[in-house]
């Protein structure tokens, strides 16, 4: 699932598909009218409530900044159409989402994609059609990466087909979307993707891997040892620096950033944190504000949609259970960590 957000260049405007119809373009509403704070915040976005994977597909956007008395708020318009499994992305001023599945039973893979935008006028903050994916997918993953202008990375996923894909398809606001050349080179779905500096972190069930978004060049990293198949997956500060967290089930495991075989000690393995206090299944959130590591959300071994959110203020400290609860119970959504400058 998809997090990340990069800093607007307001250089260049918004191609006109970005732009609402009414009130003109001059109105826009950039991401800092729009958000409730200018603290570092967690978005998720669609996922499943209900009893078990066959439950509601819900549309709701929901925002949480970490703030003395905070509770999670559903401050965005939901999307236009329920999804679970979609990936998404703070990209400029846009937040923008896409794929996913429009249903679980049969799973109907989707290729739509949506951009956030506002005005300050009577009506509210909207979604507006932005174009469609190249190959529709669900259960990708995407990052937000900055190499002068800030793109929508979305990695492999199950297409239309249901097969598994090693494409790479890259989304530029004003640019359109564009196919990576020569793909991950190793397909799959069902993973967990983290930018750190120039290298995308990939998790894939037992399987760790690392893409160089300058050299176009995938890499092995040691197996987790366990199977992190539908995880959640963010950054922390651990012993000493940045480390790539992945949370599945009770196990939370983590690994220095960035990778240096052989040269950082027990940095350059996997480690394991404290178990949590219950399982996390179905893409749980995993995000880091300040000091604070929150996972929150996903299912049981049942499928049941949870709303539970544990945290951990200090690495090494055990998990507390009295974190704010979701708005909604959810799992398979998307989690974006937004940024201060966002």
């Amino acid at each position: 699932m998809g997090s990340g957000s990069s800093t607007p260049d307001h250089a260049h405007p918004p191609p006109e598909y970005l732009q609402p119809t009414a009130p003109p373009p001059e109105e826009l509403v950039t991401a800092e009218d729009i958000r409730r704070s200018k603290e570092a915040s967690i978005l998720l976005v669609g996922g499943v409530d209900g009893g078990n994977i066959h439950g509601e597909i819900l549309s709701s956007v929901e925002l949480y900044c970490d703030a003395a008395g905070d509770e999670w708020k559903q401050d965005f318009p939901p999307l236009p159409e329920a999804r679970s499994n979609v990936v998404a992305g703070a990209v400029d001023d846009f937040l923008i989402v896409c794929g996913g599945l429009q249903s679980t039973d049969p799973e109907e893979v989707s290729g739509k994609c949506w951009a956030l935008v506002g005005s300050r006028h009577e009506d509210m903050n909207r979604w507006l059609v932005i174009p469609s994916l190249p190959v529709p997918v669900a259960m990708a993953a995407a990052v937000v990466v900055d190499q002068g202008n800030a793109e929508l990375w979305v990695f492999g996923g199950i297409n239309e087909e249901k097969e598994d894909i090693d494409q790479i398809q890259i989304y530029n606001p004003t640019k359109g979307w564009r196919m990576e050349h020569h793909g991950l080179g190793v397909k799959m779905s069902k993973h967990v993707a983290v930018l750190h500096e120039d290298w995308v972190y990939l998790i894939h069930g037992e399987n760790a891997h690392r893409y160089s978004v300058v050299e176009r060049r995938l890499e092995e990293l040691p197996s987790t040892g366990e199977n992190f198949e539908n995880a959640g997956a963010g950054l922390a500060q651990i012993s000493g620096g940045d480390a790539l967290v992945v949370a599945r089930e009770d196990c939370v495991k983590w690994i220095g950033l960035p990778y240096m075989k052989g040269e950082a000690g027990e940095r350059d393995s996997w480690n394991q944190l404290f178990n949590l206090p219950a399982d996390k299944e179905k893409n749980p959130m995993v995000a880091t504000i300040g000091d604070n590591l929150y996972v929150g959300g996903g299912a049981d071994s049942d499928s049941n949609a949870q709303d539970s959110v544990f945290k951990m203020s200090g690495a090494g400290n055990p998990w507390e259970t009295g974190a704010q609860p979701l708005a909604s119970k959810r799992h398979s959504h998307a989690t974006v960590l937004l940024k201060p400058g966002w």
